[in-house]
C-alpha cells in the first residue's frame, strides 16, 4: 500500500516530500538525530495539549494522514512507517513505504 494513500486519497495531504519535511522538523524541534525513531512521546504531547504553533503543526499533520487513511494501520504500525521514512534523511522518493 502507498504510504498516505487509501480510498483514493492523493495529493498534498500525506505527501512523501511534506512527510519528510514534517519529520525533520520535529527532529529539530526535540533534537532528535537523523536516523533515530520519532518517540512516541512526541505524538502525547498533542494530545495533553502542550505543543503549540509549528510544533503542534507538523505533529498533527502527521497525525491528520494516519486518519486520512481511515486509520488503516495501528498506530504503532504507523509509527513505524514514519520511521522508515525519518531514516531515510531525506532520501524517500517514492510513495511506497
Amino acid at each position: 500500500m502507498a504510504f498516505g494513500i487509501h480510498g483514493g486519497l492523493t495529493g498534498y495531504a500525506c505527501d512523501p516530500g511534506e512527510t519528510q519535511a514534517r519529520i525533520n522538523q520535529i527532529r529539530n524541534e526535540y533534537k532528535i538525530q537523523p536516523g533515530q525513531p520519532l518517540p512516541v512521546d512526541v505524538f502525547k504531547d498533542v494530545f495533553m495539549g502542550k505543543l503549540r504553533g509549528a510544533q503542534y503543526a507538523s505533529i498533527s499533520w502527521l497525525l491528520s494522514c494516519w486518519a486520512l487513511n481511515w486509520f488503516h494501520d495501528d498506530f504503532m504500525t504507523y509509527m513505524g512507517k514514519l520511521d522508515t521514512i525519518a531514516k531515510n534523511n531525506g532520501q524517500n522518493t517514492s510513495t511506497t513505504v
